[in-house]
Order: C-alpha cells, then structure tokens, then sequence
C-alpha cells in the first residue's frame, strides 16, 4: 500500500472540496450559498452543479443498467 503525503492544502481546495460535499450530501443550492458566504450564485453554482450533475448522471446511468437487466433476464 501506498501512503502520499499532504504537504500544502490552500484555502480554495478547501472550499471547494467543501462546497462538493454539500453538493454530494444534497444540501439546497440556497444554503450552500449561504453557507459558503458567496455573494454571486454563479460561484457556487460553478462547482456546485457540476458535482451535482456528475452524481445524478451517475444515479441515473446506475437505474438504467439496473432497468435493462431486468428486461434482458424477463425475455430470456
């Protein structure tokens, strides 16, 4: 096993990677607004959406298999 070492975490990593975990928790978009003290909502909703998408895609792609799976076992 591989252990890496954090030698330098910046403020804005911080940020982001806190703005994705409201978005991945499904935290209302107003709040993590709110929470992450932006004045423009096209800040958060530059890394907000676009983990957000990434996950419902994900979700989505995930039923779907899970959809045609079903069809493909029922016919055989």
């Amino acid at each position: 096993m591989k252990i890496y070492a954090i030698t330098h975490v910046d403020r804005k990593c911080l940020r982001v990677t806190f703005c994705t975990h409201l978005a991945m928790n499904k935290v209302p978009f107003e709040l993590a607004v709110k929470l992450m003290r932006h004045t423009d909502y096209n800040l958060t909703l530059r890394v907000y959406t676009r983990y957000r998408l990434l996950l419902n895609n994900l979700h989505d792609a995930i039923e779907k298999l899970v959809d045609d799976s079903d069809v493909n076992t029922t016919a055989a």
